[in-house]
C-alpha cells in the first residue's frame, strides 16, 4: 500500500490514507496502526517515558528511513512525497 501511494506515514509515527480509501486499506491502516500503538505503549513504559514521545521518536526516524516514493505527512498535515 506505501509502494502504491495508497498509504503514507505521519509525524507521530503510524500511517494514514493518502487519499479516500477502500474498505481494505481501513483494514490495513487499523491493522497497523493498532499493532504500532501496542509497541509503543510497550517500548514507553519500559523506558518510563510518554508514549508521545516514542510516537514522535519514532515517526521522525520513519519518515527520515522511507525509500524514495514514499509519502508522508509533513509538519502542518499535508503530503508530500520522499
Amino acid at each position: 500500500a506505501k509502494r502504491n501511494g495508497l498509504v503514507g506515514e505521519t509525524p507521530r509515527g503510524f500511517i494514514a490514507p493518502v487519499k479516500a480509501p477502500s474498505g481494505n486499506v481501513t483494514r490495513l491502516v487499523n491493522d497497523i496502526n493498532q499493532r504500532r500503538r501496542a509497541a509503543y505503549e510497550n517500548i514507553a513504559k519500559k523506558n518510563g517515558i510518554s508514549v508521545q514521545q516514542v510516537e514522535a521518536l519514532t515517526g521522525k526516524r520513519i519518515i527520515e528511513r522511507s525509500p524514495a516514493g514514499t509519502y508522508y505527512q509533513d509538519g502542518s498535515g499535508n503530503w508530500q512525497r520522499e
